[in-house]
């Protein structure tokens, strides 16, 4: 549905830069869900970020590290689908 579409776009968009962990953690899983072979990067640096805000006791404070300039680059030109896999 076109709500659907706009609510997505939106998380999308919000995912980029979102370093609030509970936030990290649903992206992934309604990204996960959609299944958009183009969500993969976004869902990937979702998880080294989730990852990389675990405390050494194995739980997570209510912040990530975001991801810097070029990484961010990176993944919008992976998502924007015109990019061809090499082997």
């Amino acid at each position: 549905s076109r709500a659907m579409s706009r609510a997505l776009a939106a998380v999308r968009k919000a995912a980029l830069t979102c370093t609030d962990t509970y936030s990290i953690s649903l992206s992934i899983l309604l990204l996960d869900r959609v299944g958009e072979p183009t969500d993969t990067p976004l869902i990937e640096s979702l998880i080294v970020r989730l990852l990389a805000g675990q405390q050494g006791n194995g739980g997570w404070s209510y912040d990530c590290p975001s991801v810097g300039a070029e990484e961010l680059r990176r993944i919008k030109a992976e998502m924007d689908g015109s990019r061809v896999l090499r082997a």
